[in-house]
């Protein structure tokens, strides 16, 4: 009688099949956009294009090394966010690749717990490779320092590790739960940044961390294998496996990633938007429209969102100045984000197809991007009140904020129609220069606050001579 392989023969054999087939489907696609002409072409131009980054980032190594001098000191908040990586995606993703074909594998005499764990070490395997491979990219082209380079990366390779069973066994909690705990790092990053201010050696604080989950890790590794939602997980990790982005651009066959149930799924979507649209109120067509678009790419929009927060925060702690770039920065960073969405408005066939007037959705677009702005704005004005002595001049700086914000949504907006409308007619060069010179307002808001005053009273003209004439021209035409 023969002998049965091993779990891990099968294992690996398996792994060795999906790879060939991956690396069919690569060749196939590769043969479809490149041949080998332009490759080499390509390969050329990329390696000089490196070189050319390098020089011109080792002209700004002072700039790198007071960034590498700041990161250092707030080590642990690179610990936070990368420990809030994994708990956002464990709404939507197990972290672990447990797919059908592993499943299978079980029903036969093969170990499920021995397929698990080969998968978690496939898993921080290959996520150590891309990180080390990044990295090395990094110290090639960057000024930052081999230790510091080298120290981010074993960090981040660790917190990956470390948050294999936390993502997992968080992945088959009910979603009430889950919105409790990935709340848990803005709790720990408070408490660490609270404590900052009288610990003298930031390593404790890192070192904290590491430990803390260590023992989360030690709590958690007897649930691994208990109350396990199998058929979600196979369903989810297939599509993560088979969703290659290159091949299905290439084949144009999307395969959507598993959608995020939340509170807005299990409290909204299920009752409220399934009704009928009102046509006695054209304008809720619009919103409803919108709002389903934002719901579905939330997860995109939260990553962003956050990504503003940080760099806003991250900027505020040293010279005023920075603050000013922190929030010119966070500033375009959220428009780009928000309004890159609306050309996602214009994917669904039958919104495209249908006779919209395109300045409506302009109109209620606009709209949703300050609305959610508004969290930003809070952010903004706890920071100001922190980081600036001069308080008297807040709220002229937060109304010239939002003067900007309505420039830079409908700059960014005309752009988008443009790219979907395909018109000849590019935006005016006056409306390009006016909003740069409002970027370079927001740099230096700060440190010059009374710029704000000039900037409010320029769209209180604008807006006062807008006005009159549209009044002038609407007496003309009744008349």
């Amino acid at each position: 009688m023969s002998k049965l392989p091993s779990t891990r023969q099968v294992y690996q054999k398996i792994k060795k099949s999906r790879k060939q087939k991956k690396r069919m489907l690569y060749r196939l696609a590769f043969g479809v956009a490149f041949d080998r002409t332009m490759l080499v072409y390509l390969t050329f131009f990329l390696v000089l294009g490196l070189l050319w980054v390098h020089d011109i980032l080792k002209q700004t190594e002072p700039i790198f090394l007071v960034a590498e001098n700041i990161a250092t000191d707030y080590f642990f908040l690179i610990l936070i966010v990368a420990s809030m990586r994994s708990l956002s995606f464990s709404f939507t993703r197990p972290g672990v690749r447990f797919s059908s074909a592993e499943l299978l594998l079980s029903m036969l005499p093969y170990d499920k717990k021995k397929l698990w764990y080969y998968n978690a070490f496939e898993k921080n395997k290959r996520f150590s490779q891309v990180i080390v491979a990044t990295a090395a990219l990094v110290y090639l082209i960057t000024p930052f320092t081999f230790l510091f380079i080298f120290s981010v990366t074993l960090s981040l390779i660790l917190i990956e590790c470390l948050m294999t069973i936390p993502q997992w066994v968080i992945y088959q909690l009910p979603w009430y739960i889950k919105l409790i705990i990935t709340q848990a790092p803005f709790v720990i990053g408070l408490w660490a940044f609270g404590l900052s201010f009288f610990v003298a050696n930031p390593i404790y604080l890192t070192m904290s961390i590491f430990l803390f989950l260590v023992i989360v890790n030690f709590l958690l590794f007897k649930r691994v294998f208990q109350r396990v939602r199998w058929h979600d997980v196979v369903k989810t990790n297939d599509q993560l496996i088979w969703n290659i982005f290159f091949i299905s651009k290439m084949s144009k066959i999307e395969i959507k990633p598993p959608k995020r149930q939340g509170v807005y799924h299990h409290m909204i979507r299920n009752k409220r938007l399934k009704r009928p649209f009102s046509w006695t109120k054209p304008q809720s067509i619009y919103h409803r429209n919108i709002f389903l678009l934002f719901t579905e790419q939330k997860e995109q929009m939260l990553q962003g969102f956050f990504g503003v927060i940080f760099i806003l925060i991250a900027l505020s702690f040293h010279h005023p100045y920075l603050l000013g770039v922190g929030i010119a920065l966070g500033t375009i960073l959220y428009v780009q984000i928000a309004v890159s969405f609306f050309v996602e408005l214009f994917k669904d066939k039958l919104i495209f197809s249908l006779p919209w007037r395109i300045d409506r959705w302009e109109k209620y677009f606009a709209r949703w991007v300050f609305v959610g702005s508004i969290p930003l704005f809070v952010v903004l004005i706890g920071v100001l009140l922190l980081f600036t002595d001069q308080w008297i001049w807040i709220p002229f700086l937060l109304l010239s904020y939002v003067i900007v914000g309505k420039y830079f949504v409908q700059f960014v907006l005309k752009s988008r129609v443009i790219l979907i409308t395909k018109q000849s007619k590019p935006i005016s060069q006056v409306f390009s220069v006016i909003v740069v010179l409002l970027f370079l307002y927001l740099m230096n808001s700060t440190t010059k606050p009374a710029f704000s005053i000039l900037v409010i009273l320029c769209e209180i003209i604008r807006y006062t001579y807008v006005n009159r004439t549209l009044l002038i021209k609407g007496e003309q035409h009744n008349g």
